[in-house]
């Protein structure tokens, strides 16, 4: 049979997810591990001016949270936001300070360290379904090695987006001790 199921089966099987991403991307991607959970969430975040916001893939890893988006003109993913989950914390939308959503369902925030700066996303799925196994599975403790010296650098939080830090971190690495 020639249907449409058959053809795009043939052409899923043909090409990789991972080819379409940028040559760095792929190489941390790879160094990751096995996807633990694989989604587009919309991901909200504050720059000096305004809030932005748009759909990212969103990828899961046992130490490494990461979100990429794919370029205006082309179709190629760059990973914009890794989170380690050594310094990821799971937290209400609505609460708190900083980026606050009220209104959107299925909605949390994700406090990350990311260079001794504390950042915050709010992150919306599109159910309630698949807002639990994704918060079940963030709030779930990271199996990373407790050392920040002894971490794979390729763990470490790292932002290619334009994002206002909510503050200087310090103390213990994943305690969110803001100095202000």
């Amino acid at each position: 049979m020639n249907g449409p199921r058959n053809g795009m089966k043939s052409n899923a099987l043909t090409v990789s997810p991972i080819q379409a991403f940028d040559a760095v991307s792929k190489n941390r991607i790879r160094s990751f591990g096995h996807v633990h959970l694989c989604g587009a969430l919309h991901v909200c975040w504050q720059t000096r001016d305004k809030v932005e916001g748009q759909y990212m893939v969103a990828m899961l890893y046992r130490d490494v949270l990461c979100f990429a988006s794919v370029g205006r003109f082309d179709q190629i993913y760059t990973i914009q936001i890794c989170m380690s989950r050594a310094d990821l914390k799971v937290a209400e939308a609505d609460g708190g300070r900083g980026l606050q959503c009220h209104g959107a369902p299925f909605t949390w925030k994700l406090l990350f360290e990311c260079d001794y700066q504390l950042y915050e996303v709010i992150v919306t799925a599109s159910s309630a379904k698949e807002e639990l196994e994704w918060r079940t599975r963030l709030e779930q403790p990271a199996k990373q090695q407790q050392s920040l010296d002894d971490r794979d650098p390729d763990t470490n939080s790292s932002l290619a987006i334009n994002m206002k830090s909510l503050g200087a971190v310090f103390g213990k690495p994943g305690e969110f001790c803001i100095r202000r």
